[in-house]
């Protein structure tokens, strides 16, 4: 006995073998590739936590790359400090060792004044000059002058 089929149990059988053939490439490509799907829609109810939870990793590696550019213009910025630290810190020293060496001279120019006789003349040579201390410019006598520094 033979029977005749129509084109509805046709269309019906291979639309059956199509599936049954895509299911089956799923399956070999879970296998092949260790997972569950290759697209969201394979995945299911579980769909929502995998977004969520790579929206939460991306915020992350953000996260740590700000830290890391913020860390850096940290270090810079500690640099800068230090430097100027350091800056303020040589000029303090100097500013006391000026102020220590002029003391010192003032103390010695009172005391080459008490231990002449005489002052010092255009004429007379002295063994001192006279203080210059606090003034840029050379003692009178020393022979020289703004108009000869010209």
């Amino acid at each position: 006995m033979t029977r005749i089929s129509s084109l509805a149990a046709n269309t019906s059988l291979l639309q059956q073998i199509f599936k049954t053939r895509s299911e089956l490439f799923d399956l070999e490509t879970q296998i092949g590739s260790g997972k569950g799907s290759q697209d969201y829609k394979g995945i299911g109810t579980d769909t929502q936590r995998l977004i969520n939870l790579e929206n939460t990793s991306s915020q992350l590696q953000q996260y740590i790359k700000n830290n890391e550019q913020m860390d850096v213009r940290l270090n810079i910025a500690a640099t800068a400090v230090e430097g100027l630290n350091d800056v303020v810190r040589d000029f303090k020293n100097a500013m006391l060792d000026y102020e220590t060496t002029d003391k010192k001279t003032k103390q010695r120019s009172r005391t080459s004044r008490t231990t002449h006789s005489a002052p010092c003349s255009p004429s007379r040579a002295c063994s001192t000059p006279k203080s210059t201390a606090g003034s840029f410019f050379p003692a009178p006598g020393w022979g020289l002058s703004p108009s000869t520094l010209a």
